[in-house]
């Protein structure tokens, strides 16, 4: 019972160190299915969302969400403000939205749900050290960079996998987003540090902040990925440039152009490797 949906509570147990669902991640759930887990314990509920998706205007931005408390918890009010429309107040936001629930990873591994391996951070309901907080963060290789790629439209990033393509949600000029947008080509590091860097920030934080960040938001948008803490971006040290693992469109056009493309090249290289072979 709930079986696709516990792989799903799992994976993300294994993915992050704080594995959250929002009614968004719900929403092909079947019916009873949250319910379930928390009567389990295996979710529970946390903080609200601090984001939410602005539908003041078609550009369906995230934004940040600001609260008005009451008198009671129940008089509590979301608000977001939408940037590109200077005519429109604030906007209210459902509450029931809002609602998030953690995962009890102490909880999976006491119904043998999920085991701690060595590559697991700090313990079950215990904070992080400094010294495993500073650990260097490592993320996987993807294994066939030809078979996903963002797509940038309307300011927006996608992303392209598996023939499926969604909006990160990325909110708008944040890192990620920033980085993404800016990596079209490699760039050195000490132009991602000037530009792209605040103050006490260090380009590889910024790298490895932006990978945990499209890590989240890809699985958050119903993406089954191949492996866990992929390296979208990466630091070739050789050259001193941060990079972009997989290719990135400018626009949905530039996409479905270089896919109609492809089998005229993949044809060429056929080609090719017949007049080699009659060569010799």
């Amino acid at each position: 019972m709930y079986q696709k949906e516990l792989d799903q509570i799992i994976k993300a147990a294994e993915t992050f160190d704080e594995a959250i669902f929002s009614l968004a991640d719900m929403v092909h759930w079947q019916d009873g299915a949250l319910e379930y887990f928390i009567e389990q314990e295996i979710l529970k509920k946390t903080k609200p969302a601090l984001e939410a998706e602005c539908d003041g205007c078609d550009e369906r931005c995230v934004e940040k969400v600001e609260f008005s408390d009451g008198n009671k918890p129940s008089d509590t009010r979301a608000y977001i403000i939408c940037r590109m429309r200077d005519d429109m107040g604030p906007i209210e936001v459902d509450m029931e939205k809002l609602k998030r629930w953690g995962v009890d990873k102490a909880r999976l591994i006491e119904l043998g749900y999920y085991q701690e391996t060595k590559d697991n951070r700090g313990k079950p309901g215990k904070k992080k050290t400094k010294k495993q907080a500073g650990k260097k963060k490592h993320f996987e290789h993807w294994p066939s960079a030809g078979d996903a790629c963002f797509i940038i439209e309307n300011e927006r990033i996608n992303f392209h996998y598996n023939g499926k393509i969604e909006d990160l949600k990325l909110k708008k000029d944040s890192n990620a987003d920033r980085l993404v947008k800016y990596l079209q080509a490699p760039v050195s590091g000490k132009i991602v540090k000037q530009v792209l860097c605040s103050r006490g920030t260090r380009p590889s934080d910024l790298k490895d902040q932006t990978n945990e960040q499209l890590n989240k938001k890809i699985v958050a948008v119903g993406f089954i990925m191949p492996m866990n803490n992929i390296e979208f971006i990466r630091y070739v040290d050789t050259r001193n440039e941060y990079e972009c693992v997989l290719e990135i469109h400018q626009s949905r056009d530039d996409f479905m152009r270089s896919e109609l493309e492809q089998p005229l090249i993949d044809d060429q290289k056929i080609k090719d490797l017949d007049t080699a072979e009659e060569r010799y």
